[in-house]
């Protein structure tokens, strides 16, 4: 997402469902595991690589993620639901 390139996603386990789908809601294309082979892409999903729509869609959300500090966004919310902070052994000194 962080190049703003339109992607195919193939989602096989864990967690890649959500993360297809949520792409799928940005204005990318899926292709489900059952209908995915080492042939190359069809014509029909390759079609997402040069809709302009498709491309607009990839460069803003690119240009959004790349605006983001995730690791700081991150490690706000992890303080907010521990305000004491870290454990004390997990201290640095």
């Amino acid at each position: 997402m962080r190049s703003g390139r339109p992607a195919l996603v193939v989602p096989f386990a864990h967690d890649q469902p959500d993360n297809a789908e949520r792409v799928a809601r940005l204005g990318s294309r899926g292709l489900s595991l059952r209908n995915a082979t080492r042939r190359p892409v069809s014509p029909t999903n390759c079609d997402a690589y040069s809709m302009t729509r498709v491309r607009a869609a990839g460069v803003g959300v690119g240009e959004q993620v790349r605006r983001e500090d995730g690791l700081r966004t991150a490690c706000d919310a992890l303080e907010s639901v521990a305000p004491d902070g870290p454990p004390a052994e997990a201290a640095v000194n």
